[in-house]
């Protein structure tokens, strides 16, 4: 015997119904044996999630208490008040288990504050204090987001859970049926060790009545429903109105297949019986008898490709109490109507429970009406795993499913799945709001590492929501970020000079470009085109400024622009024959605009950028201060958040906006390739408005070649624009949307909508509606070919925190 649990989809994405009912019949067909499936709708476990929440509470309680006992110190000595404690003395009065914790804290980066407290100074303390609240920031968060999962669970939230029991032959090949199942279904089928308990508590059986008891009052009344006729003409939606109340219910398909010699004896001899009832009739025809004949006539007809089965249904209703369960009882009887009829059967109310166990039917006597299906029919009954209500509480919750008020949760990486995602829609109906959502919940129900480039004014939003969890890099005047960093790894890449020299001469393109226009009148940099010949004294410079860099250098070890113009010099320097004095004397040289020496002309036009002088170095243009030095800004990303502002140079008009661009993607992407970088971490990498930062070709290229390897490092790529052209129109965008796990779509107009409905198959005209009418926050997330309709559905700490965006 085995039990495997089915994933559920939502069958309004079947475009063809019939050809869904024929594969599912071609599975029952050609596997013959002993068959019995379980479909449940009951409510989400929120339990889970919430035990998720306590959990990480409780990783969290040492760290709470040694900050709870120190930040009221720290502060007061930060402000200079004198009613609090020094501390010092609060450090020697810890407990030995807070003892521990502050010296895990301390030992690699505060040693003066566990060697000597009183000499620690303020600036130890303060750091200190940092650390603490940078550790913490996630409590008041999870306290939060723990009372409103209780909340949610308070509105009876559902969820639905599918399992097929068989019992295999000897023979059978167990994995070939799993993935038989998995196919025919288009989801994954995986193995279970146990069914969960069917019942709530323990009762007494009231056979008389039909009905099952509580031994505890407080537990519900249950009754077993037995179907006794099933019509031939059913389709795979005949069980969905029983899934979709808003009570818990249980549907049992026990299935038998007959042997295919006896199948057509028992077809041959019906139609046999019901043409001598006819003939006898001596002219009256009986509709029973003749629906009897023609329903045997098409048996033996379909049995040549087809199979037979006996098929006996029940269904398990629940009540709060015995009036109740009348009710139930009766609703259930309604919502099947005529496709499976069904009774609650006095005497059999033991036995036919036991069909909602591992069980055989051989071994349970119950009073059994069971109906002859063709693999057809059994395939429509089937049809139940298309009433798709997540059970799942893997990752975080992505919102409520508008259609089925059922919770979506989703981990971008379950499965060891690339979780790349892509968020599209138009300013002001949610969208950065959700992505905000994401960043949060990420960070405090998953520990994941969430990494923003943005360039709308988001970052100061979320630092000021998030706090010391979140760091802020405002890039633009003041930073110098240089663009000769290393963006690959000399251990890891074999190629990595060639791509290092293509890198920087694609910064260098940028640098040296000119402001002009796209097909859409918009201004973007257009980058300088360079000559072959050009293109090669540039790739010789470069490879000279990095043969004898050794592999971990530190920024501070990196050649800058000047060594480039530095090298172009000393390379034409060679190829006159000319030694390095002989080149500063040359001012005729330096002079001649129409210098056809490629590598001088080059470094003329890098000073002249550089100094604003064709011989100076002493005097720096605001390129030279942005671009010409070492790196100033910490890229160490080891905050829980960190945002990379560029709204600065966007806001101004500044073309260095795509030099900044280029230039935090392409640390991201060392970062994340660097190999003591802790990659059991997971981490989001977020990039707002696609669009714009697709102007740059170096940073669209990356961010293809970060779709489609960041899986192995632990990080999962997240772009979002407000239109879908990006994603449709351009081969780096096609190559990231076709490599997205979750497509989140906000607002759209109709035409817009149409388009990616073209793109994404799964998405129905429904959808398209939910889409091009969803009022704010409203949104459909398309996830594994499944797609949700979802109401996003903040926390109150949330929407306070994220109010505005």
């Amino acid at each position: 015997m085995q039990i495997l649990e089915m994933e559920s989809f939502p069958i309004e994405q079947v475009r063809d119904l019939q050809r869904l009912e024929l594969d599912l019949a071609q599975f029952v067909s050609t596997h013959q044996m002993p068959m019995r499936f379980l479909f449940s709708a009951h409510g989400f476990a929120m339990d889970i999630p919430i035990a998720q929440i306590d959990a990480r509470l409780r990783d969290l309680a040492p760290i709470g208490a040694l900050a709870d006992a120190l930040l009221p110190s720290l502060q007061a000595l930060t402000v200079g008040d004198a009613s609090q404690p020094h501390p010092a003395d609060v450090v020697a009065g810890l407990s030995d288990e807070l003892d521990a914790v502050l010296a895990d804290i301390c030992a690699t980066a505060l040693p003066v504050i566990l060697d000597d407290p009183e000499a620690a100074s303020a600036a130890h303390w303060l750091a200190l204090g940092e650390v603490l609240e940078s550790l913490i920031w996630t409590r008041p968060e999870l306290y939060d987001l723990r009372h409103f999962y209780t909340k949610l669970a308070e509105r009876r939230l559902r969820a639905a859970t599918f399992i097929l029991i068989i019992w295999e032959p000897p023979t059978a090949n167990v994995e070939e049926i799993i993935n038989s199942l998995s196919y025919t279904t288009g989801r994954r089928v995986c193995r279970r060790d146990q069914l969960r308990p069917i019942l709530p508590g323990p009762v007494t059986v009231d056979e008389q009545r039909a009905r099952l008891i509580p031994i505890d009052a407080a537990h519900p009344h249950l009754a077993v429903l037995r179907s006794y006729d099933m019509p031939i003409e059913i389709d795979a939606r005949v069980l969905h109105p029983l899934l979709n109340g808003e009570r818990d219910v249980m549907i049992a398909v026990d299935i038998l297949p007959i042997p295919h010699g006896r199948a057509l004896y028992l077809a041959e001899m019906q139609h046999r019986a019901a043409s001598v009832a006819l003939r006898s009739n001596s002219g009256t025809i009986d509709p029973q008898t003749a629906q009897r004949a023609a329903s045997a006539e098409r048996t033996m007809y379909e049995l040549r490709t087809s199979s037979l089965h006996q098929v006996q249904v029940a269904v398990l209703v629940q009540g709060t109490d015995a009036e109740d369960l009348t009710l139930q009882v009766a609703a259930a009887r309604d919502r099947l109507g005529l496709g499976v009829r069904v009774e609650a059967v006095a005497g059999s109310q033991a036995e036919l429970l036991k069909l909602f166990s591992t069980i055989p039917a051989a071994k349970i006597d119950a009073a059994w009406t069971r109906s002859d299906a063709l693999a057809h029919g059994v395939g429509c009954l089937m049809g139940a795993v298309g009433f798709h209500r997540s059970p799942l509480t893997e990752g975080w919750l992505f919102g409520i499913d508008s259609f089925r008020q059922s919770a979506v949760f989703f981990d971008p990486f379950s499965g060891n799945r690339a979780g790349h995602m892509v968020y599209i829609g138009v300013t002001g109906y949610g969208k950065t709001f959700g992505m905000n959502l994401l960043t949060l919940r990420a960070a405090v129900q998953a520990g994941y590492r969430v990494i923003w480039v943005d360039a709308d004014e988001n970052s100061g939003r979320l630092e000021r929501a998030i706090g010391a969890g979140a760091t802020r890099h405002i890039l633009g005047a003041g930073r110098t970020v240089n663009p000769l960093d290393l963006a690959f790894d000399p251990e890891e890449e074999p190629a990595w000079m060639s791509l290092q020299a293509g890198h920087v001469i694609a910064q260098l393109a940028m640098m040296m470009g000119q402001l002009g226009s796209d097909a859409q009148g918009r201004s973007v940099l257009i980058p300088r085109a360079f000559t072959k010949e050009e293109e090669g004294y540039l790739q010789r410079a470069i490879a000279m400024l990095y043969v004898d860099l050794p592999p971990r250098a530190p920024l501070t070890a990196m050649p800058i622009l000047a060594d480039v113009i530095t090298a172009l010099e000393l390379i034409d320097a060679e190829e006159q024959g000319d030694d390095a004095d002989a080149l500063a004397e040359d001012e005729d040289a330096l002079d001649d605009d129409d210098d056809p020496r490629e590598a001088r002309a080059l470094a003329r036009t890098l000073r002249k950028m550089i100094y604003g002088s064709k011989r100076r170095t002493t005097t720096r243009t605001a390129f030279g201060h942005n671009f010409n030095g070492i790196t100033t800004v910490d890229w160490s990303f080891e905050n829980d958040v960190t945002c990379i502002d560029l709204t600065g140079p966007r806001g101004a008009g500044d073309l260095n906006l795509d030099l900044y661009y280029s230039q935090a993607i392409s640390t991201i992407y060392r970062y994340m390739r660097h190999p003591r970088r802790d990659r059991t971490r997971k981490t989001l990498l977020i990039l707002d408005e696609m669009g714009l930062a697709s102007r740059i070709s170096s940073v669209a290229q990356m961010g293809v070649t970060i779709s489609k390897v960041a899986r192995k490092y632990g990080m999962a790529l997240v772009t979002a624009d407000q239109l879908p052209n990006f994603y449709l129109d351009t081969p780096e965008g096609q190559q990231i949307f076709g490599n997205s796990r979750v497509r989140v779509i906000y607002h759209l107009k109709d035409p817009e909508a149409r388009r990616l409905a073209e793109a994404i198959p799964e998405l129905t005209e429904a959808h398209i509606q939910h889409i091009t009418r969803g009022d704010v926050g409203r949104c459909v997330v398309v996830y594994d070919n499944i797609v949700v309709p979802v109401d996003v559905e903040p926390a109150p700490r949330e929407l306070q925190l994220l109010q505005g965006s």
